[in-house]
């Protein structure tokens, strides 16, 4: 087919199906989306921005490509980036297959048909075992789930990676909407041995800097280096900070629960979380006298989301309460 072709039609024929093919077998489909960006804006700042990533590894991906490619693509100055004459010809070349995948991507992303959207969300793996898992099968839409601690869903929400997440509280610094998914407590939690051995078996004001001192001694579990959830029932208990290091700390509630049942600790955990192990028998509740601090969990999405109708479709769905 291609012989019969004449000077530089044929040429480029042949160095598209060339790029195609490249495209499909190179390491990182990437680097051309990056490139196109780049072209397209001159700059490489511009074109961090839009692609949610830093400016420097913007600028990586592009070396990384001239060097697959062997050709200079840009003329760097102070405030452009000017693309040279084989970088003109390649972004002719690949434009169209770019936007071709972005549509598509988009697309998939949607769903297939209005009556079966798509959305990603990101939560804990206990929040999703918890209160999505068994109502799936009624969830007519196509959904993936992204799970993660809090900074690394923030990270994807303002990276559209996901479009709704689940928080359990408000923080400031981004242009993100909450609204409230259910309200629980926290409560004090603990292995079965040391719940039989402890000296106290309830709280109050005549007895509580014995017991905030022998709560200090105990081997304590916990869902994150910080202690939130530690922190929040020491303050609202004995009015301080817990002086206390965790031993084990735990990506998920559940693990903390799985662990507490072979060992011997103690757990500060939400009760939609605790009283389940409790019915299982498999940890104990501490001072169920005491005041127990709130919390919450809270549906999380960007104000300039375009996934509006999904994210009504989804919590409308879940009904949690």
């Amino acid at each position: 087919m291609f012989g019969k072709c004449r000077g530089a039609i044929c040429i480029i024929k042949i160095t598209y199906i060339s790029v195609l093919y490249n495209l499909s077998n190179m390491v990182n489909l990437e680097w051309y989306r990056t490139f196109t960006y780049v072209y397209e804006y001159g700059s490489l700042t511009t074109a961090s921005q839009k692609l949610y990533m830093s400016q420097p590894g913007v600028g990586k991906q592009i070396t990384a490509l001239e060097a697959e490619v062997g050709k200079q693509l840009f003329e760097r100055t102070a405030r452009r980036m000017l693309p040279t004459e084989y970088g003109k010809f390649l972004y002719s070349q690949i434009a169209g297959f770019i936007e071709g995948l972005e549509k598509s991507e988009q697309k998939f992303r949607r769903g297939s048909s209005k009556n079966c959207p798509s959305i990603v969300v990101g939560c804990s793996y206990d929040f999703f075992h918890q209160f999505i898992l068994k109502k799936l099968p009624e969830i007519n839409m196509f959904l993936t789930f992204k799970f993660g601690d809090m900074e690394e869903l923030i990270t994807y929400l303002e990276k559209d990676k996901i479009h709704l997440m689940v928080s359990d509280r408000e923080y400031t610094g981004y242009d993100h909407n909450f609204s409230l998914i259910a309200e629980s407590k926290l409560s004090l939690y603990a292995s079965k041995k040391l719940y039989d051995d402890a000296p106290f078996k309830k709280m109050d004001n005549t007895n509580a800097k014995e017991i905030q001192q022998w709560l200090s001694n105990q081997l304590w579990y916990a869902y994150d280096n910080d202690l939130p959830y530690i922190t929040d029932f020491w303050k609202t208990n004995f009015n301080s900070r817990p002086q206390i290091m965790a031993k084990y700390v735990f990506p998920s509630f559940r693990d903390i629960v799985s662990a507490m049942s072979a060992g011997h600790g103690l757990a500060v955990l939400p009760d939609y979380i605790g009283k389940n192990a409790v019915e299982s028998g498999v940890i104990k509740p501490m001072f169920m006298d005491n005041k127990k601090p709130n919390c919450k969990l809270l549906w999380v999405n960007k104000r300039t989301t375009n996934y509006h109708y999904e994210i009504n479709l989804l919590t409308n769905a879940l009904n949690i309460k």
